[in-house]
């Protein structure tokens, strides 16, 4: 009967450090994050959100951006609106995956 060669613990050990390692690294590099707050300005194309702290925020407007909440339609938010945004670091510029609009 023919056996796989035994490899010794610290090189299973080492494989799979690597192999967790790569599989973290790849889930890091698409984390999701959100940012809250009121919607100061919206185009067509682009949504500026402020927050109390002073932050403000702006996302473009993408294919894959669905609007959910109060309001289902990009068309349809507009200034004063609280919303949630959804997006990825991963996004050069900064894409709204999902925007949620809030009740008021």
């Amino acid at each position: 009967m023919n056996r796989a060669p035994h490899r010794p613990r610290s090189m299973r050990t080492a494989i799979l450090a690597v192999a967790l390692w790569w599989l973290s690294a790849g889930a890091a590099g698409a984390q999701t994050h959100e940012f809250t707050g009121r919607v100061e300005s919206v185009t067509a194309s682009q949504l500026v959100v402020g927050n109390r702290m002073g932050d403000e925020l702006t996302f473009q407007r993408s294919s894959r951006t669905r609007v959910r909440g109060e309001k289902r339609e990009w068309k349809a938010l507009e200034p004063a609106d609280q919303v949630t945004v959804h997006w990825s670091f991963d996004d050069n510029p900064r894409q709204a995956r999902r925007v949620v609009v809030l009740p008021r």
